[in-house]
């Protein structure tokens, strides 16, 4: 089964979505070096960048997964993506006269990636077998036939 466009352009505002989330926590990290920093401002920083970046990291795989493993990476996509809009939603229920739009912006992008996964053209790719690369193409036993085409 041939890949649905609408899978591509899933994969690259996944990686998109991933790479902003992980170039902020990176830009927080960077922050919490400056020299006029309280040492408890400074660390409350590099736990912000940990915050961000590392689900920033795991969506940038999840971009990747959804073309080379794609029923691994549309259970994982739609997992994350569904935690990520829970704990968000939450966090601006329990804090609404605090939050911004800012908040709402990033809820509101996880929930259209969300939405993005649930689309039947990305569910009829999870179940094909379209990207998947055999194990035995990855991996090549060495035997006495292949020794020789290794040398």
């Amino acid at each position: 089964m041939k890949r649905h466009w609408l899978v591509t352009v899933l994969a690259v505002l996944e990686s998109l979505f991933g790479l902003a989330v992980f170039a902020f926590g990176a830009y927080l990290f960077k922050l919490s070096f400056i020299p006029e920093m309280t040492h408890t401002e400074a660390v409350s920083l590099r736990a912000a960048a940990a915050i961000l970046g590392i689900p920033g990291l795991v969506w940038i795989a999840l971009a990747a997964l959804v073309f080379f493993v794609p029923r691994w990476g549309w259970w994982l996509g739609v997992g994350m993506n569904l935690t990520a809009a829970v704990v968000l939603s939450v966090d601006i229920a329990g804090t609404w006269r605090q939050s911004g739009w800012d908040d709402v912006a990033l809820a509101a992008a996880v929930v259209f990636l969300t939405i993005f996964y649930l689309l039947p053209q990305v569910r009829r790719y999870r179940r094909s077998k379209a990207g998947e690369i055999p194990c035995k193409e990855i991996i090549i036993p060495l035997t006495s036939d292949n020794m020789s085409a290794h040398r």
